[in-house]
């Protein structure tokens, strides 16, 4: 699945991302955590895991067991998560393309491997699940958005097409939770009533709607908008604007400690 997470400026996009890629090496996953904004801070996932392992958050903090000494953890995440930078929509799509083939290959040899010892009673069951379980794009409007302009418009679309499809790709055929930030522009005409409030889900929250276009809308399978909470200090605000599951509109308030979010 592809999930979307758009948001104004610091309404926490990032440290959604960077706490979403810590909870999934807690547990032993591979992570590729593709940078475009040079927004990724090994320390800061350090502190999130810590906060996790502290926490007693489920699976995250079983999956850390005896890893509880700073150093330790910081070196099992490092060998989970693997940071891209990428400075453009062509090294973005290089990245998928090579991790795609990637993948491909590991499943072809994998296969060839159970085939070769289908006779034996210690072959596996069903197929193991190679390669990353998380893909961070943190964020993809930052590579896509500059090529949207009037000059450059037939083109921007093509790449904003084949980013999307390629993401929806690799979640598909090889079982990748997908994730990728996104920015926030100008909903036109500004919120709906109460009355329309699975209009106003789809189209944005607060008078602000993801950005990128409709070219790119139908790229996600779920989205959410973050928002600052001006009700409460420091609070920020999720709300659930696609799904192919739950009802849109869904809320929910969280704050970002130096341990996490809550």
């Amino acid at each position: 699945m592809v999930v979307e997470v758009a948001g104004e400026t610091a309404s926490g996009k990032t440290q959604l991302c960077l706490l979403a890629a810590a909870a999934a090496a807690l547990q032993g996953h591979e992570v590729m955590f593709v940078d475009t904004t040079g927004s990724f801070k090994p320390d800061r996932v350090v502190q999130l895991a810590e906060g996790l392992v502290t926490g007693g958050s489920g699976s995250a903090a079983a999956g850390a067991a005896g890893r509880h000494d700073p150093a330790e953890l910081a070196q099992h995440l490092g060998g989970c998560i693997h940071v891209h930078r990428a400075a453009n929509v062509f090294e973005l799509l290089t990245f998928l393309d090579r991790l795609d083939v990637s993948l491909q290959v590991q499943q072809l040899q994998q296969a060839a491997a159970d085939g070769g010892a289908g006779g034996m009673d210690w072959a596996p069951a069903g197929p193991r699940l190679l390669g990353p379980r998380l893909l961070v794009v943190d964020s993809v409007s930052a590579l896509l958005s500059t090529l949207l302009g009037n000059a450059q418009h037939t083109q921007g679309t093509t790449l904003l097409t084949a980013a999307g499809r390629t993401l929806k790709q690799l979640a598909a055929h090889h079982s990748i939770a997908v994730l990728v930030t996104n920015h926030v522009t100008s909903a036109r005409g500004g919120p709906a009533g109460e009355g329309e409030r699975s209009a106003t889900a789809a189209a944005g929250v607060g008078g602000l709607k993801p950005a990128l276009g409709e070219q790119w809308r139908p790229q996600a399978h779920m989205r959410v908008q973050l928002s600052i909470d001006d009700s409460q200090p420091g609070a920020r605000l999720a709300t659930l604007t696609a799904s192919p599951v739950l009802a849109c509109g869904h809320q929910s308030s969280f704050y970002i400690h130096s341990s996490g979010l809550t």
